[in-house]
């Protein structure tokens, strides 16, 4: 092999890294939070939100949680246990205020009815391993890929 292409394929690598997939199929996955597709105003006073994810069935890590915070614009990122994504798998959805919100604290700026607990909500997504972006409807009740 030439050094060129050594040099090559280390640096296709740290671009796939980059793009948000781990070489083991994990995706570091980024999404919006929205109500009748408008971003949900979230992470900061009066109330923060956070996305929580599921995997679903037999695939791989079946029943393991991952929690993201919502940022103020509405968008989040689940970066996996270990910082290096998610594996592919069928996920269920919910979006709720954070459960360390102070007592007191202002209720979310949308309706969280039906979405807020893993156990019930209807959010589904496959997430395989070249999936990037989600954007969760939480007036609709859906999750849309983006490419």
């Amino acid at each position: 092999m030439s050094p060129a292409f050594v040099r090559r394929f280390f640096v296709g690598l740290c671009l796939a890294g980059l793009a948000g997939c781990a070489s083991d199929g994990r995706v570091v996955l980024r999404g919006r939070v929205v109500a009748d597709g408008q971003p949900v105003p979230a992470g900061e006073p009066p109330v923060a939100l956070e996305v929580l994810l599921q995997a679903e069935g037999t695939g791989t890590d079946p029943g393991t949680e991952y929690v993201a915070p919502v940022d103020p614009d509405g968008t989040f990122t689940v970066r996996g246990g270990d910082g290096k994504g998610i594996p592919p798998a069928t996920y269920k959805f919910a979006v709720r205020a954070a459960a360390d919100r102070p007592l007191g604290q202002a209720s979310p700026p949308v309706p969280l009815r039906g979405v807020a607990d893993l156990a019930s909500s209807p959010l589904r997504c496959e997430i395989a391993a070249g999936d990037r972006r989600v954007v969760i409807d939480v007036t609709k009740k859906t999750v849309q890929k983006e490419p």
